[in-house]
């Protein structure tokens, strides 16, 4: 080592106790960030099936709670985005065209009825969320060009 590359680590103990305090508050500062979306997260939800389901507060409080382990198993540790309004509603109704198309509830043709949109809408919404469940079920391998379309 040189002596520019020593000066990175002369600093004074003073300056190594102010960082770690620094550091420590920074995490605190970040639990409390997640513990207050958590209990926003539990909240929304243990309102929506109260309203929604008429369930016991015990019980929505319960139910709630396991949606949260439950997320945070599958997305804890990642940061994801919920979009708002009208991509949110058009990302919900893509969901349930496909839930209504794969367990043989609906028809095409119902389900462009329904939702008011034509047939070939439909026909590429689930194109796109086969496409999308695949992905996450089925990775491309590395070095593997995708077909082309």
């Amino acid at each position: 080592m040189n002596d520019n590359d020593m000066q990175l680590f002369s600093e004074t103990e003073a300056d190594l106790d102010q960082l770690l305090d620094y550091a420590a508050k920074a995490g605190e500062q970040d639990i409390d960030r997640w513990e207050n979306s958590l209990s926003a997260f539990i909240d929304i939800w243990a309102a929506c099936l109260q309203r929604t389901e008429a369930m016991a507060p015990e019980d929505a409080g319960r139910i709630a709670r396991a949606l949260a382990a439950e997320t945070a198993h599958y997305q804890g540790g990642r940061t994801f985005y919920f979009p708002k309004d009208d991509r949110l509603r058009r990302a919900l109704r893509d969901n349930q065209i496909w839930e209504d198309h794969i367990h043989g509830r609906k028809t095409h043709e119902q389900l462009a009825a329904e939702h008011k949109m034509t047939v070939t809408s439909v026909y590429m919404i689930l194109a796109r969320q086969t496409q999308m469940r695949r992905k996450k079920l089925q990775p491309e391998l590395p070095g593997i060009e995708p077909a082309e379309k």
